[in-house]
């Protein structure tokens, strides 16, 4: 079982639906290295993944780690180009965590990418160092010949990725803030935040650093007076998949 030290939904596109039907998904469950899901996120990784470690994967400078892999080393970029999703045929989402490697002087920035067919809502990453969080990004116009490419900018620019997935909602994909699928009530808030479901939730600010946790319901509003103005991301869960919602505290 993977030790996941931190997971935090923060998610770039926010989905509701009652069933999910699964395209593609690949947990690295047997990669045997050390970083990520250890705790570890500096050190060395000598395993250095080829395509038949994972058939269908094209890797360039990727190296194996705990139950997760490694992309890009202090001198080269690096890339993970999954295999085709051959059950893909139009829209879904992509969910994967990402965690930046904790090196001085290291970039936190991925790209993402879909090639074969279809478009992603988000081509650009910020990670946290030193931690995972978990993503999910918009696939529209989806093809059996897509496939995904996650990769590195530049040399020192390293980060850990694991549990790939794409899915595609079995009641399409969902605005949070629509009647069927609400979350938060209020995305304008001045001292509370509203909710339409009864869920565990943590407000995460802008850097990535959750700054409240507390169990809401449509009768118990969170308090966050004391929080400064700006933008966050509240995350929780929704007929049992994450979602988010960015808000703006006045």
């Amino acid at each position: 079982m993977k030790k996941i030290y931190s997971l935090v939904a923060t998610v770039i596109v926010a989905v509701g639906f009652n069933a999910q039907i699964s395209v593609f998904a690949a947990d690295f469950d047997n990669m045997q290295g050390s970083g990520g899901n250890d705790g570890i996120w500096t050190g060395s990784s000598v395993s250095l993944l080829q395509a038949t470690t994972l058939p269908g994967f094209e890797f360039t400078n990727v190296y194996a780690a705990d139950q997760c892999i490694r992309v890009g080393t202090e001198t080269q970029p690096g890339s993970v180009t999954t295999p085709e999703l051959s059950s893909l045929s139009g829209d879904a989402i992509l969910s994967f965590k990402a965690g930046a490697w904790a090196g001085n002087g290291e970039k936190f920035k991925m790209n993402i990418a879909i090639i074969g067919g279809g478009s992603l809502n988000i081509s650009t990453i910020n990670l946290a160092q030193g931690v995972f969080f978990g993503y999910t990004v918009q696939i529209t116009g989806g093809t059996p010949n897509s496939k995904i490419v996650f990769s590195s900018q530049s040399a020192k620019n390293r980060f850990f990725l694991d549990d790939i997935e794409v899915y595609k909602a079995g009641l399409g994909v969902n605005n949070t803030n629509t009647k069927k699928t609400a979350f938060v009530k209020n995305t304008l808030v001045e001292n509370t935040i509203s909710f339409a479901v009864t869920s565990d939730v943590k407000v995460v600010n802008m850097n990535g650093q959750i700054v409240k946790t507390a169990s809401v319901s449509a009768k118990n509003p969170l308090d966050v007076a004391v929080l400064p103005k700006g933008q966050y991301v509240v995350t929780g869960m929704l007929n049992g998949r994450p979602v988010s919602q960015k808000i703006v505290k006045r």
